[in-house]
C-alpha cells in the first residue's frame, strides 16, 4: 500500500513540473516570440524554392514566391515585422532580380508568408540565379530555431530541350531553342517522349493557334538566329 502511494506520489509531482515547465515554456515564448522558416514536413534544415520562367507566357516579366513562416508563441493582435537578411553570397540582386513584398507576419497568424517578386532577366536563360535569405532579430521576433533561420530561392529561364526525333521535326518542324520554349509556354510540358501521333497532331494545331495569336499582338517570332518561327 506504501508503495502505491508513493509511485502515485511521485507521479504526481513529475506531472505538477512537467506543467510549470510547460507554462514557464509558454510564458517564453509570449514575452520573447521567435519566428522560423518552416516547410510542410519540417523534414530538413531550412528550406528552397525553385522558381522556373519557363512555363510562364513569354511576355510574362515577373511572378511571385512565397517564404513560409511560422511563429513560436501566440499570435499577436497587430502586424508583427520580420527583419531578412540577404546573404552576400546571393548571386540574385534586390531590385534587379527580385523585389520583396512587405515583411510582416499579420495580426492573428501562427503562419504566414513573405512574397517575393522574382522578375524575368535574359541572363536567367543560360544561368540561374540565387537568392539566399536569413532571419534577423526584429523589433517584433528573435530568430527561431537555428537550422530553419535560411531560405533560398533560386530563379531561372531555362529548359534542356529532347532529342528532336524524326516525328517530332514532322509534326512541329525544325528545332530552335524559341520555338521549344514557345511549345513548353503553350502547352505547358517539356517532355515530348512517348506521344501519340494523334496528340501530337492536336498539340501541333494549339501551336499554330497560339502562335498566329502572338503575330497579331507582337508580330512575327523570330528565333536564336533571326529565322521567322512556323509550325507545319
Amino acid at each position: 500500500m506504501k508503495s502505491l502511494i508513493y509511485i502515485l506520489t511521485t507521479f504526481l509531482l513529475l506531472l505538477h513540473f512537467s506543467s510549470c515547465k510547460q507554462d514557464k515554456d509558454l510564458l517564453m515564448y509570449q514575452n520573447d516570440p521567435g519566428i522560423y522558416f518552416y516547410s510542410r514536413t519540417n523534414s530538413r534544415p531550412g528550406d528552397s524554392i525553385i522558381y522556373n520562367f519557363i512555363l510562364a507566357p513569354l511576355e510574362q516579366i515577373k511572378d511571385t514566391v512565397y517564404l513560409p513562416l511560422r511563429i513560436m508563441g501566440d499570435p499577436a493582435t497587430y502586424d508583427r515585422a520580420v527583419q531578412l537578411l540577404v546573404a552576400d553570397s546571393s548571386t540574385a540582386k534586390e531590385g534587379v532580380d527580385f523585389t520583396f513584398g512587405p515583411k510582416i507576419v499579420r495580426a492573428g497568424h501562427f503562419t504566414d508568408s513573405i512574397q517575393v517578386y522574382v522578375l524575368r532577366k535574359s541572363e536567367m536563360q543560360t544561368q540561374v540565379k540565387r537568392l539566399y535569405v536569413v532571419i534577423q532579430q526584429s523589433k517584433d521576433f528573435k530568430p527561431g530555431y537555428d537550422d530553419f533561420r535560411k531560405f533560398t530561392v533560386a530563379i531561372t529561364d531555362q529548359v534542356l530541350p529532347p532529342t528532336w526525333t524524326y516525328s517530332l521535326n514532322v509534326t512541329f518542324g525544325a528545332f530552335s531553342m524559341v520555338k521549344f520554349r514557345f511549345m513548353v509556354t503553350t502547352l505547358k510540358r517539356t517532355n515530348y517522349a512517348g506521344i501519340l501521333p494523334s496528340e501530337m497532331a492536336a498539340m501541333a494545331s494549339k501551336c499554330k493557334v497560339a502562335l498566329a495569336e502572338y503575330e497579331e499582338t507582337n508580330g512575327p517570332l523570330l528565333d536564336e538566329n533571326g529565322i521567322r518561327i512556323v509550325f507545319p
